[in-house]
């Protein structure tokens, strides 16, 4: 029969006596009379297989205990070391301190050692969809099985990040973590735009019949990033009896333009006063010029602004020395139904045609 027992190797059984019986595999014929057979055991000394996997920072390895095991065998045997997988490593076969085979010593010192290295995974983010200008596509980056991920959060003044998808790790919120898998992963996201503010600036003539230092009216509107707008003419100012200055269509009005969330939009609109009135000045009594001068009265101011309906105007003072004993009283309008008020103000009532007086 065979024999065995852990951790030692069985010799073999041998005829002690009669003389002259022979074992010839593991059989033999019996003799007339009682056999003794004779067999030993010999001690299998231990030697250890120790696995070693490199730590996340690159600078060392560290034994993984649940794999490294001890085996024994008989002395002076051959063994070799049993490769295995872990995921998201390689086996290093070139590592200066690996150990493969060797040979069983009777102290049971031998200790074999493979090693495994981290794979290099790549985590790559795309884009999709319609890409906005300014929108800046974050770099790959190089992970290990088992690191811990943040993703990016893209911004975009005027956008919303939809967030990341990835066949590998599924659904990222952007700026939030996940564990990196034993494969590369590749995460995609798009951009959603959102309402932006954008202004209309209406620029009405001044009284000199020009633009210069007149500040617009304007108004604050709110439109989809992308989007094509046009502007509206300012109702009040047609009212008034200004219409959109044909002269500058096309050098200045600017009616239409695409709503952008990094350069601000402005429209501008330039209103002609088509209606306008100018304000001549009489003294009562219908004396010519040269007669109140040669009654000693100063020369009537002149006014050669052109005011437009619901304009405030402001009459000019008397400038000169007056006749002894004469005192200037103000002015009133030809007009009993235009009030003018003690400081010479009035408002020009609404008007029908240009260069009325």
């Amino acid at each position: 029969p065979a024999a065995a027992a852990d951790g030692y190797t069985f010799s073999g059984w041998t005829i002690q006596s009669p003389a002259g019986v022979t074992v010839s595999e593991g059989k033999f014929e019996m003799p007339a009379h009682d056999v003794i057979l004779v067999g030993s055991f010999n001690i299998n000394p231990p030697y250890v297989v120790e696995y070693w996997l490199q730590t996340t920072d690159h600078q060392g390895y560290v034994m993984n205990e649940e794999a490294s095991h001890t085996h024994t065998a008989p002395i002076g045997a051959a063994v070799e070391a049993h490769s295995m997988t872990f995921e998201g490593y390689t086996e290093n076969t070139t590592h200066p301190d690996r150990v493969f085979s060797g040979t069983v010593p009777a102290s049971g010192t031998l200790i074999l050692k493979l090693f495994y290295d981290l794979v290099d995974y790549t985590v790559t983010y795309e884009f999709e969809g319609t890409i906005p200008a300014g929108a800046q596509l974050p770099g790959a980056e190089t992970k290990h099985f088992g690191d811990t991920v943040t993703t990016p959060d893209p911004t975009l003044a005027g956008y919303t990040f939809s967030g990341w998808r990835s066949a590998e790790v599924g659904n990222v919120t952007a700026g939030e973590t996940f564990l990196m898998p034993a494969r590369s992963v590749v995460l995609k996201g798009s951009f959603i735009a959102g309402q932006v503010n954008y202004t209309i600036a209406h620029y009405l003539m001044n009284d000199k019949g020009n633009y210069e230092d007149v500040t617009p009216y304007t108004e604050t509107k709110t439109g989809v990033v992308g989007d094509s707008v046009r502007a509206n003419a300012y109702q009040t100012y047609l009212n008034m009896g200004a219409k959109i200055d044909a002269l500058k269509t096309q050098a200045v009005n600017k009616w239409e333009g695409v709503v952008s969330a990094t350069t601000p939009l402005v429209l501008e609109l330039y209103y002609s006063r088509e209606a306008t009135a100018r304000v001549v000045y009489h003294y009562v009594d219908e004396l010519t010029q040269d007669q109140w001068r040669a009654l000693g009265w100063p020369d009537l101011p002149t006014d050669t602004n052109f005011y437009y309906t619901g304009a405030t105007v402001t009459a000019l003072d008397v400038i000169g020395t007056k006749p002894d004993k004469a005192i200037f009283e103000g002015w009133f309008c030809s007009d009993p139904t235009i009030l003018v008020a003690p400081g010479g103000t009035f408002t020009m009532p609404a008007l029908t045609r240009a260069d009325q007086t």
